[in-house]
């Protein structure tokens, strides 16, 4: 039997000046997921325990403890399902499915399972489109009789095949629905689009009619900083990067070419290498008619203004201007540009000039493109929320969360930096009313040391800030 200790946890004070003021939103609610985190590294594996992680009956105690309402359970089926019709999955992993189940519903834990790391169905959708869709059909009818606290989460951040025609997806992901609700007619179901859940490609699901479906996005931008040091990204972002809410910062992800770019104190000093190199700024889409407005600090002239479709497969070539020093000029973008999630401000010859304002106009409201980390995140959490809500959607932050540069969790990324992009993230996620899960328990991301049986505190504190009672086990016996 464990005993325990309750011990209350206070910190937000010692970290109060790296923190936005912010008001934080409980979204828990008898039909909403609520706060939750990743049972990562575990049951996506091809056999659980290679990542470093086994799921232990501790651990559903303790999510709980800590103030969680669900967890996200990633599920590697591909590894356990034959390659042959009927696509059988392997009954003892079923049952370690049933037992994940049972410990986080008997914790009062609402759970999401999903698809994940199925290679195979993103190279080859029509290879393996009768086999994923037996998946689901067994894993619909196995778990047809479990209450509305489990969620199913169709795949994990579609891309390679899908990211070249969005439209594959949208067709199997309406048969996977269809294969569910003929078990499951009101469960609720999860869905995200293409490029890996990126939210710059939400407005390229095509959605059936349906009112039990929730949209999901992941997010870890920038990536510079919440991927210092990850192995399985190349180049791997280095070491170094620290993240404060008041540092300057693009709108966006920085997918520049042929560029150098520095900030100054007036603004954006961008260097063209060569003609026709790019500031390239990978934002969330322009949904309809807007305008441009651009001042720099000196004349340029040979500029464009061009664009790319959601997808990042198109590019739209859109109006050239130039530029007279300190004076605004507002320019249209161009109607090849409306849905495309990015902006890029090309020269046609080197040259350098500091951007002194970059700020999109769409109906009357101002985006600026030259801003802070924190209203970054404000504006792409709000973006989000506003295109959901409109369409009469909920939204789930699937994923998030700064890497620590190592394995095992106690990497060398700065901690202050971690702790305050992740309370601006849950926070700003909470003040648009989505449910969320934290990326992840226990290994590189994690908010528990499970070589040591503790959570992270300060961390922790970050991502369930009031005051909570965590059970720790002392001893057994």
């Amino acid at each position: 039997m464990h005993r325990y200790v309750i011990l209350f946890l206070i910190l937000a004070t010692m970290i109060s000046g790296l923190l936005p003021n912010v008001t934080d939103i409980t979204t828990a609610s008898a039909d909403r997921l609520g706060r939750g985190i990743n049972l990562g590294n575990a049951l996506e594996a091809e056999q659980e325990g290679w990542w470093g992680v086994t799921l232990q009956e501790e651990y559903f105690r303790l999510v709980k403890a800590a103030g969680f309402d669900h967890v996200r359970v990633p599920i590697a089926w591909s590894h356990h399902t034959d390659h042959h019709p009927p696509y059988q999955i392997d009954e003892t992993f079923f049952q370690r499915i049933d037992w994940v189940l049972e410990q986080s519903h008997s914790n009062g834990l609402k759970v999401v399972i999903d698809a994940h790391h199925y290679h195979a169905l993103n190279s080859n959708p029509a290879g393996e489109k009768n086999r994923f869709l037996a998946i689901w059909r067994q894993i619909a009818e196995r778990y047809h009789d479990r209450g509305p606290w489990l969620y199913f989460e169709l795949l994990n951040e579609p891309q390679e095949a899908f990211n070249a025609d969005p439209e594959t997806w949208n067709s199997l992901l309406a048969e996977a629905l269809s294969v569910i609700r003929a078990s499951n007619p009101t469960r609720k179901v999860i869905l995200g689009s293409v490029h890996g859940y990126d939210l710059n490609t939400l407005p390229l699901l095509r959605l059936p009619s349906d009112p039990n479906l929730i949209i999901t996005f992941h997010y870890y931008g920038p990536i510079e900083f919440t991927h210092q040091n990850a192995h399985w990204i190349y180049p791997s972002p280095p070491l170094g990067q620290t993240w404060h809410p008041d540092d300057p910062a693009l709108n966006g992800e920085n997918w520049s070419w042929g560029t150098t770019l520095q900030w100054v104190a007036n603004g954006l000093q961008v260097t063209y290498q060569y003609g026709y190199a790019g500031l390239y700024m990978h934002s969330f889409p322009i949904q309809g008619p807007a305008l441009l407005r651009v001042k720099a600090d000196r004349n340029a002239t040979g500029m464009e203004v061009n664009c790319k479709s959601p997808d990042g497969d198109t590019f739209f070539v859109g109006s050239s201007f130039d530029l007279i020093a300190h004076q605004a000029r507002l320019l249209t973008v161009p109607v090849a540009c409306h849905n495309a999630g990015d902006i890029i401000i090309m020269s046609s010859q080197p040259q350098t000039l500091v951007f002194l304002d970059l700020t999109l106009i769409e109906d009357g409201k101002e985006r600026p493109l030259l801003t802070t980390a924190a209203e970054r995140a404000r504006s792409t959490m709000a973006w989000v929320a506003d295109w959901a809500r409109s369409r009469g959607l909920e939204v789930y932050l699937g994923e998030f969360g700064a890497y620590s540069g190592d394995p095992s969790g106690n990497g060398p990324v700065d901690l202050a930096s971690r702790i305050a992009w992740t309370r601006m993230i849950r926070a700003e996620a909470e003040r648009q009313g989505m449910s969320w899960a934290y990326w992840e328990f226990g290994s590189g991301f994690g908010l528990y040391d499970i070589n040591q049986n503790r959570w992270r505190a300060a961390l922790l504190q970050a991502v369930i800030p009031s005051e909570t009672r965590i059970y720790l086990p002392l001893t057994q016996r």
